[in-house]
This record gives structure tokens, C-alpha cells and sequence, in this order.
């Protein structure tokens, strides 16, 4: 089930991997993010432009609004360029 909730949760974990340098784990969650917000089966709440943040055991996260958080999934997207195995080895067979 596509939940409009899961938009943020999903962006932050995308961005968690996106910040170490785990592409395909951030790939997978940014796209979902995004499939979240397009698919969702119920109503936002809040306006989809109003910032917004979670509370978890004790901490605050505070998130940018949803559109945004979409906005930002897709320039990730477009910004994380697969690199063939190839061109991998290239670099490798230069470096040696």
C-alpha cells in the first residue's frame, strides 16, 4: 500500500545512503519516495508545500515539505549516473 506518510521516511533513508555513498540502496529509496507521493491511498493532512517533522523515541527530525522532498528525489535521480563495469576496469588497469 502507497502511503503519502512514507514519503519522508523514504527520503530520509535515501538520503542517509545517498550521503555514504550507497546509490543503489539510495536509488531504490528515492524512487519509492516517489512512488509514494504519486500512488498514495490517502489524504495528506497538511499542505503538500508545508515543511513538517517527526518525532522519534525522544528526537526531532524536522523535513522539508513534501513537494520539496519529491523535487529533491528526482534531481538525486538524475544526478547518481550509472558507471559501466568497463569503464570500472579502465580506471582500475590505469591506475596499476
Amino acid at each position: 500500500m502507497y502511503d503519502i506518510l512514507n514519503v519522508g521516511n523514504h527520503y530520509l533513508l535515501a538520503e542517509r545512503f545517498y550521503n555514504k555513498g550507497d546509490f543503489d540502496n539510495a536509488i531504490k529509496y528515492y524512487k519509492s519516495a516517489i512512488d509514494n507521493y504519486n500512488n498514495a491511498d490517502n489524504e495528506y493532512l497538511l499542505s503538500p508545500s508545508s515543511p513538517y517533522s517527526i518525532t522519534e523515541m525522544g528526537k526531532t527530525i524536522s523535513l522539508p515539505s513534501v513537494n520539496e522532498m519529491v523535487e529533491i528525489c528526482h534531481k538525486r535521480l538524475r544526478s547518481i549516473k550509472p558507471v559501466s563495469y568497463t569503464h570500472l576496469r579502465a580506471h582500475e588497469t590505469r591506475s596499476n
